[in-house]
């Protein structure tokens, strides 16, 4: 589990590749003043800013690193089945095989996975 110190090794990290305190504020759509609150919380930057970031660093920095309140692995494997639900309905509404996509999907799925891509 990341301690507070680490939380706030990898904002600061975050401000390093994004150029700023202020350069990262705005690209989350906050003010400067926010950044020092973040660098001392005990929590780690609010959860709901750690997607746009680990987006914004191009995953040099992750939500895992970011934020202790949430478990990552849980919301990431849930986006992931909701998505390959949302492709499984799309492609039998047209007419597609339900079980044959459902089993196809998952089985690439499995490969990207295991691959340590999500990692």
């Amino acid at each position: 589990m990341n301690t507070p110190d680490t939380c706030r090794d990898a904002l600061i990290r975050a401000i390093e590749i994004v150029g700023s305190q202020s350069a990262l504020a705005r690209a989350l759509g906050k003010s400067q003043p926010y950044v020092p609150k973040w660098l001392k919380s005990r929590k780690g930057l609010p959860p709901e800013y750690c997607p746009p970031l680990e987006r914004l660093t191009r995953r040099s920095v992750r939500c895992e690193e970011l934020s202790r309140t949430v478990d990552w692995a849980y919301v990431r494997n849930g986006a992931l089945v909701d998505h390959v639900e949302a492709m499984v309905s799309a492609l039998a509404s047209a007419g597609f095989d339900e079980v044959g996509v459902r089993i196809c999907l998952m089985a690439y799925v499995h490969r990207v996975v295991g691959s340590g891509f999500f990692e």
